[in-house]
């Protein structure tokens, strides 16, 4: 009878119940999801070890291809990372995330339009991106599309999918840009709108010599190596921010995107396993499933889905 029903010799939980606590503790923590489930049944018990064997084993089956591919003018690609504590190590791991959309609408809220996202904990930038293409591919009539941004921080990994993606543009993140710039001419403020002038009219050399009197007013090593780095920062993404001035509708709102997807959950406001402090540190095992469940828990908010892609 078992057998028949789907159950294995060693099966303790139902998919829909697991489906229930993957869904549950991508917003709160393992413990807390025990405790969000007893609600129905208190006798129900069920340890946070549990909660995260069910994340760890969690591997998302790949959606069946479209009958018909999209056809649209252009798409946005949009990608950044967090910076995720390891247990037991000073060290930390990344988990990227990107995201496919196809523009902005403003109504009845500004929100993206068909947000397709991606992470990974595990997986090379090679994979990563390959794996972005052939969705791309799959999905999107990629011969009639007239241009595909790709958004970013100029991380190296963000740059590389260039090399994925046929015909992508890269756009440098004007976040970035200017935050590098405010910090460089903290000293100098009134150097700021002649360098942001530079930038605007994409005149490199114009940017390269107020960055350059900027570094010789400075006072320590230290706030000099702040504006080399700024200088060579603007230097390897150029391409990118003259991509910037001329497709000025192309925006990146990736490093919110982390916060409210990523980070919320697994860095800035972390939820170790059980009721642990604010300052947890996320054990490796369980990071790449906790950080797919986050992602599609964005994607897919039905629950009806989550348990068709985990049976």
């Amino acid at each position: 009878m078992d057998e028949k029903a789907g159950f294995g010799s060693h099966t303790r939980i139902g998919e829909n119940l697991k489906a229930e606590l993957i869904d549950t503790s991508a917003v709160i923590s393992y413990e807390g999801a025990t405790a969000q489930i007893s609600r129905y049944n208190p006798e129900l018990k069920i340890s946070k070890q549990t909660v995260a064997a069910c994340v760890k084993a969690f591997k998302l089956r790949k959606s069946p291809e479209p009958l018909v591919k999209r056809e649209v003018e252009e798409l946005y690609i949009e990608a950044d990372e967090d910076h995720v504590k390891i247990k037991g190590s000073k060290k930390k791991t990344i988990t990227k995330l990107a995201y496919i959309h196809e523009g902005i609408e403003e109504n009845p809220r500004r929100h993206l339009i068909r947000p397709k996202f991606f992470t990974t904990v595990e997986k090379s930038s090679e994979k990563f991106w390959y794996e972005i293409g052939e969705y791309l591919d799959a999905h999107y009539d990629l011969k009639n599309i007239k241009a595909i941004y790709l958004s970013g921080d100029g991380g190296k990994w963000i740059k590389g999918g260039l090399d994925y993606i046929d015909g992508a543009i890269f756009v440098l993140d004007k976040f970035h840009l200017y935050k590098r710039i405010t910090a460089a001419t903290g000293h100098a403020k009134e150097l700021r709108m002649p360098l942001y002038q530079g930038i605007w009219s994409t005149n490199q050399e114009t940017v390269l010599k107020h960055l350059d009197e900027a570094r010789t007013r400075a006072q320590g090593n230290k706030h000099k190596k702040r504006i080399a780095d700024t200088t060579r920062y603007i230097q390897n993404n150029w391409d990118g921010i003259v991509a910037q001035v001329n497709h000025p509708h192309v925006g990146c709102s990736a490093e919110g995107h982390v916060s409210h997807v990523l980070a919320a959950r697994m860095s800035s406001r972390p939820m170790g396993p059980g009721a642990l402090p604010v300052q947890s540190i996320w054990p490796r095992c369980g990071q790449p499933g906790l950080a797919v469940s986050q992602s599609k828990n964005i994607t897919f908010p039905d629950k009806k889905q989550l348990r068709k892609l985990l049976n």
